[in-house]
């Protein structure tokens, strides 16, 4: 298939589709994807590999010198691809799962608390122990702030008919609750997610499962994991890392402040 990728591959129809800044790597994974379509790598095998790469940049992070922050910056890009990837390989083969969907879930958990975890190691060598509530209030923020982004495209793609493997509420998805594997993945996703799940979805007065303005989604894409691992690795580039913390606290939460009024006000005026 030369040319444009099938529309399956992607999350949304192309009718539905919009210009999500955080999905900035998925061209890429999509050559990647054509390459390994019909070759035996397994989906969990690439995210299993995003899992490595992501912990290998927070352990380079934490080393603290200038050359392992930009060896950084190159492994959480390749992170950024492979989580990309994923999805889209699955999407290509046709055989999306709710193990994949939590197994990706669960990694990047994982590697978000690595990489929270080496900031606040590096904050901590000049702060002292204020470091541990700062890094802590900025981990679970930049949580809470991609909770926000994924509610409201996943309720955009619920209602274009998009990919349905994530699903709002996912504390009654118990299909396929044999596979001991999804149980484990099922448990660690809500414990680690359902109460981001459930405050991204107060924050919202509109329909659950609803389109969603092009123009709100695009701003909102700023707040997904994509662009929030960007701006790490501006930081690291620029040779501040510790400073990404008070950015993830203050601009970053005053601008999912504004997004939250904007969808509220959007909403009432739809209601009425």
């Amino acid at each position: 298939m030369e040319g444009a990728e099938p529309a399956h591959w992607k999350k949304l129809s192309p009718e539905a589709d919009f210009l999500d800044i955080s999905d900035y790597a998925r061209p890429l994974a999509h050559r990647v994807v054509a390459v390994l379509r019909d070759r035996p790598v397994s989906v969990l095998t690439v995210t299993s590999g995003f899992l490595a790469v992501g912990v290998a940049a927070a352990a380079l992070v934490a080393q603290g010198s200038y050359p392992a922050w930009l060896a950084a910056v190159v492994l959480i890009q390749i992170k950024n691809l492979l989580d990309a990837v994923d999805g889209s390989l699955a999407r290509a083969r046709n055989t999306p799962s709710r193990v994949g969907r939590f197994y990706d879930s669960f990694c990047d958990f994982i590697v978000g608390a690595a990489l929270f975890s080496a900031l606040g190691y590096l904050l901590g060598r000049d702060a002292g122990l204020s470091a541990v509530p700062i890094t802590l209030a900025a981990f679970l923020s930049v949580l809470l702030q991609n909770s926000l982004y994924c509610h409201h495209t996943v309720a955009h793609r619920l209602a274009t008919g998009g990919d349905t493997t994530s699903q709002l509420d996912e504390r009654h998805s118990t299909d396929g609750d044999n596979d001991w594997r999804l149980r484990f993945l099922y448990r660690a996703y809500v414990l680690i997610y359902a109460w981001q799940d459930e405050i991204a979805s107060r924050t919202d007065n509109g329909p659950a499962v609803a389109k969603r303005p092009a123009g709100f989604l695009v701003a909102l894409s700023l707040l997904g994991l994509g662009t929030q691992l960007l701006g790490l690795c501006l930081f690291l580039a620029a040779a501040q890392p510790a400073l990404y913390l008070w950015f993830v606290l203050g601009p970053m939460n005053l601008y999912a402040l504004v997004l939250i009024v904007w969808r509220r006000l959007n909403a009432r005026e739809e209601n009425e």
